[in-house]
């Protein structure tokens, strides 16, 4: 059986705000409330890492993670309450679009028997 797979981001002015990746990150940070430990879990640099959410904060104007330094626990990292609103707002569209295409495919399968009859 065939299916249908799709991406989606979230842009302003032309640029990418957020797409799965950042999604991930964000999830990740979430979870950890470390940004080394994100990025380690998802292949790539500290430095990228910090970056991908320093670019996200340039966009949309302020703060989408917070770290702290020191203290008992050492560095810990948390999403802000912007970061938060992004990633539920992402999170949402994407659920709205995963029920739009599952709904067409399911009452529209892929039959590809029938498109190769039509272009013979």
């Amino acid at each position: 059986m065939y299916t249908v797979k799709f991406k989606i981001w979230m842009e302003k002015d032309g640029k990418i705000v957020i797409g799965s990746g950042g999604v991930e990150m964000l999830r990740h940070i979430i979870k950890t409330k470390n940004l080394k430990k994100t990025a380690e879990k998802m292949g790539m640099s500290y430095r990228d890492a910090w970056g991908r959410m320093r670019d996200m904060e340039r966009l949309v104007g302020s703060k989408v993670i917070e770290s702290r330094r020191g203290g008992k626990d050492g560095t810990w990292t948390v999403v802000t309450p912007l970061g938060m609103e992004i990633l539920s707002e992402y999170e949402k569209r994407y659920a709205c679009v995963k029920k739009i295409v599952e709904k067409y495919f399911k009452n529209n399968p892929i039959r590809l028997k029938e498109l190769r009859e039509q272009h013979l």
